[in-house]
């Protein structure tokens, strides 16, 4: 299906605005500048789309550019807090933000969470499993560990039995781990009211499908597992999933039909599905050579303005109606989602989609090794495609505990590439004879190319 960004004419102009306002950053002055662009010439929507150019990460984030030069009116803020990204792609961002941009994005993120969780009403514990760094802005109960899964069960273990519902917020792969090792204690997930939310990775539908089965969420249950994105230069939680986003990517899965109007060209790992508020952001979707890429312009008052910044996030943008256009000709409009926001579809980073020179897609290794429970069981969900000798192979990592044997290799192998175009010998690996990746401490996103 066609993506579709402009969202009405209230959106046009905040787009307008967000770009006259930019012009006070010297940085982004100057890049136009360099672009030969007159920001006179920009007075419509048309304008904007046809002459401002896109931005990517090593324009503003170049070692010779001094931050307050990319802040309005070139002088930093008062800071209240500052924020770093975790350099997985070579090169560090950054984000700064006032006292007031702190209290609202405190505001906006209680009240994602009492629409998702009802917490205003239900005492909640929020447990923060993300890496040590990215703090969770709530005046929410908040207990921070970090990536450890030890620690997470003590605080679910000693302080879960005081509140109604517990959330734990954490990357994926981090969440796959708190559930195994909780199983293996004997966590109550259901009677504990445990919801999860994952954050800072591309999840797979099948890992979801995993965690749900490991502790008992249902597809109708209060009781979820959502998925959100932020980046740090643009702040936390710019795209979400709702219940109803969750329905349609989890049919979608199973529906090659919807699947492929929903996210065209997207190929066999089904993407996320976000919701987004095109009051905050207007998001673009443009050609890339390995698809579309998402490019944000971000509408609200901001220290470092973004215009048309390319995130390196392949996917696409769906307005609503065209949304619900998809679904009536695909024979399911009563998934036609309530919310009247625009969605924007995620199929992985381009700087690191392909992990390996046959064409293999981490997004697509990562939804195939999961889609066997028992092998989902086994493997921490670190896979390496590499190249001994000039042959390429794949190596997986067990659990602790999980002895590797012929059987499991195979079945590891079978599902690794179970919806790649090809596949490759693979190896498994006890957890301590992992030969990739040593310090898997959850605090640096794991590359999977050696």
């Amino acid at each position: 299906m066609a993506d579709s960004s402009d969202h009405g004419s209230t959106t046009q102009l905040a787009v307008l605005g967000a770009f006259r306002a930019a012009l006070r950053s010297p940085h982004y002055a100057a890049l136009l500048a360099q672009a030969l662009i007159d920001p006179g010439d920009v007075r419509t929507f048309a304008d904007f789309q046809r002459l401002v150019p896109v931005i990517r990460k090593d324009q503003l984030f170049g070692s010779a550019v001094p931050f307050h030069r990319l802040c309005m009116d070139g002088t930093l803020p008062r800071v209240r807090s500052v924020m770093v990204s975790s350099g997985f792609s070579g090169r560090f961002t950054f984000a700064v933000a006032t006292i007031d941009e702190l209290r609202a994005t405190v505001s906006a993120i209680d009240d994602e969470l009492d629409r998702y969780f009802g917490t205003r009403q239900t005492p909640t514990l929020l447990i923060n499993a993300l890496a040590m760094g990215i703090h969770f802005p709530t005046r929410q109960p908040l207990a921070e560990t970090g990536p450890r899964s030890d620690s997470v069960l003590h605080i679910l273990e000693h302080f879960g039995p005081y509140f109604e519902q517990v959330i734990i917020v954490a990357d994926p792969h981090v969440l796959k781990e708190i559930v195994d090792e909780g199983n293996h204690a004997r966590i109550a997930w259901q009677a504990r009211n445990v919801s999860f939310v994952a954050g800072g990775d591309w999840m797979p539908e099948t890992l979801r499908s995993y965690i749900y089965a490991q502790t008992g969420i249902a597809d109708d249950a209060h009781r979820v597992l959502i998925q959100t994105m932020g980046l740090t230069e643009l702040g936390l939680n710019i795209l979400a999933e709702s219940r109803e986003t969750i329905r349609l990517r989890r049919i979608a899965s199973a529906d090659a039909r919807l699947r492929d109007a929903l996210f065209p060209g997207a190929g066999a790992a089904v993407p996320s599905l976000f919701h987004y508020d095109p009051r905050r952001f207007h998001i673009e979707s443009i050609p890339h050579p390995e698809g579309r890429e998402l490019v944000f312009t971000s509408l609200l008052p901001r220290a470092v303005p973004m215009i048309r910044y390319a995130t390196g996030d392949l996917g696409g943008v769906i307005a609503p109606q065209a949304l619900a256009d998809v679904l009536a000709t695909c024979g399911h409009e009563a998934l036609t989602p309530s919310l009247p926001l625009p969605c924007a579809w995620v199929c992985g980073r381009a700087s690191t989609r392909t992990s390996a020179a046959a064409g293999l897609h981490a997004e697509t290794l990562r939804h195939g090794l999961y889609s066997d429970p028992a092998v989902a069981a086994a493997v921490t969900g670190h896979f390496t495609v590499h190249t001994p000798a000039g042959s390429q192979r794949a190596a997986v990592q067990l659990r602790r505990g999980t002895t590797p044997s012929g059987a499991l290799r195979a079945a590891t192998q079978r599902a690794l590439f179970s919806v790649a175009a090809t596949d490759l010998p693979t190896d498994i690996y006890a957890y301590d004879d992992y030969p990739f990746g040593k310090a898997l401490d959850h605090e640096r996103k794991f590359s999977h190319l050696h």
